[in-house]
């Protein structure tokens, strides 16, 4: 019965910290998300100035930075996720 409660308190802990990492992602991608979202209004406003590069917008520049750091911290986030839940 003690080795039953040892394994069952490892998987446990190790269910509890994908979890953990599975709502880490998930509030990742909402972040993400809600960049992309002030991006699109941000073009939107920038439409109608011809003069303007897109791309070359201060505040367009620094989400996209922030999102391809989303982006890495996702796919890392998840492979942990993975590695942990595969080792089950």
């Amino acid at each position: 019965i003690k080795w039953f409660s040892t394994v069952f308190s490892e998987r446990i802990k190790i269910e509890l910290l994908v979890m953990k990492l599975l709502f880490q992602s998930d509030k990742m991608e909402k972040k993400r998300d809600e960049l992309l979202r002030k991006i699109g209004q941000r073009v939107y406003e920038l439409k109608g100035n011809s003069e303007r590069h897109v791309l070359k917008d201060r505040f367009i520049a620094e989400a996209l930075k922030e999102i391809e750091q989303i982006n890495s911290e996702l796919e890392s986030t998840k492979k942990k996720a993975s590695e942990i839940s595969g080792s089950l």
